[in-house]
């Protein structure tokens, strides 16, 4: 089997290939993705769907699968090989332990949206909010740039403005932050009002002082900070001061810490929120936050790495889908792990790809884990209401991602 492979790999790419090599980094794209598992499934008589080679992202992986799962079609396949077995994964259950509830929620996103209204029609499709960057941000387009980096979705200078004065900022050191920093402070603080059983009023923080209360957020480097050399110049674009920020603010003394992710970095911090409240030692009380600024740099690389949309538009798990669109926003949940009003988090899991196609590419076996590790908390299959997906927009992406979710629960 393995020489099979190996032919119609090297027929495909005009070269040998490295058994154990990933074969996106090999040169492997898309185009050739199809073809060579056209011509593989063509030259073994089977059908092998193209996504294959991202669950099994080098020659000897994929020929093993092969042997595993065609072996009555396939008279030369080799014998079934003992599949190691992964790691258990100790996955919370909070019903049967302590119960984690989302007490409040605020948010600011692009387009000027902040009710929950407004959040629904957009979810619905009812407006756009995609647009040409504003020529306040950047130049578009971007010379050197695909047309993909012309688009996204901004947040006014009035959601970006900071009220630095009532944080007991000075203006020197609030030019010098990331806006992703006033952010989180605008945001977390309206949040923390809304959901603790604090009455603070606007510019009187003290009623949180020494609160144990635990910050975790979700955030990506902007590179928006000023550059000019100053005092604040250290802790003006730092990830950690990100979270900083707002405990050393309203005198928090729960855990803090910034988390990124990339595109995870949101349900990553709140894995970390739920699965501190549940062990209980460290705070009963934490803030989540998310939060994404766009800059020029960041919005060529993705439109050079072709990750986003030429139209600017996102069409996933649409025959159009090109790639996705970028966005801006700010969104925070408190959550309480004692019984209280709100959105009960039944379960939470994070884990990774491990060996895929590429650093960047999905894989298939690892989300279907993923998903199985949280599966027995849904206790009713049919009664699930809707999936948040990640996504991404293109041909190979999204059908690994729904495949993923219907062989895990359905």
């Amino acid at each position: 089997m393995l020489e099979t492979v190996c032919d119609v790999a090297r027929e495909v790419m005009g070269t040998v290939i490295d058994t154990e090599a990933p074969l996106m980094s090999a040169g492997l794209d898309s185009l050739s993705a199809t073809e060579f598992t056209s011509t593989l499934s063509e030259r073994l008589n089977i059908e092998i769907e193209a996504t294959a080679l991202f669950d099994y992202p080098t020659l000897q992986s994929l020929a093993d699968f092969l042997s595993r799962e065609f072996s009555n079609d396939v008279p030369e396949a080799l014998p079934r090989e003992e599949i190691q077995p992964v790691a258990e994964v100790r996955v919370l259950n909070t019903r049967e332990e302590r119960n984690i509830t989302v007490a409040a929620w605020d948010f600011t996103l692009a387009g000027g949206i902040t009710t929950p209204s407004e959040l629904r029609s957009l979810s619905m499709r009812a407006l756009a909010v995609n647009t040409d960057v504003p020529l306040a941000r950047w130049a578009s387009p971007t010379p050197g740039a695909g047309p993909s980096a012309a688009y996204g979705s901004f947040m006014s200078a009035d959601q970006l403005s900071l009220d630095h004065g009532a944080f007991g900022i000075s203006l020197a050191e609030a030019r010098s932050m990331d806006p992703q920093q006033g952010l989180v402070l605008s945001v977390g603080y309206s949040v923390l009002r809304q959901g603790s059983d604090f009455s603070a009023s606007r510019g009187s923080f003290t009623n949180f002082t020494n609160s144990n209360i635990g910050v975790f957020v979700g955030v990506e480097p902007s590179g928006l900070e000023k550059k000019e050399t100053s005092v604040f110049s250290a802790s003006g674009g730092a990830l950690s001061v990100t979270a900083g920020r707002l405990s050393f603010s309203l005198g928090l003394v729960g855990p803090c810490y910034s988390i990124d992710a990339a595109c995870a970095s949101s349900l990553a911090a709140l894995h970390a929120c739920v699965t501190t409240l549940q062990n209980g030692r460290e705070c009963e009380d934490g803030v989540t936050i998310g939060t994404k600024v766009l800059s020029e740099a960041a919005n060529y690389a993705t439109s050079i790495g072709g990750m986003t949309s030429a139209r600017g538009r996102c069409h996933t798990f649409d025959q159009r889908a090109d790639g996705y669109c970028r966005g801006e926003g700010c969104g925070a949940f408190y959550v309480r792990s004692k019984a209280s009003p709100g959105v009960e988090v039944l379960g939470s899991a994070v884990q990774q790809d491990g060996p895929s196609a590429s650093l960047t590419a999905p894989n298939g076996s690892s989300q279907r884990r993923l998903i199985e590790s949280v599966s027995h908390i849904i206790t009713d299959k049919n009664g699930i209401p809707s999936l948040e997906a990640h996504g991404t927009g293109t041909a190979l992406g999204d059908p690994i991602e729904v495949c993923s979710y219907f062989l895990s629960i359905l």
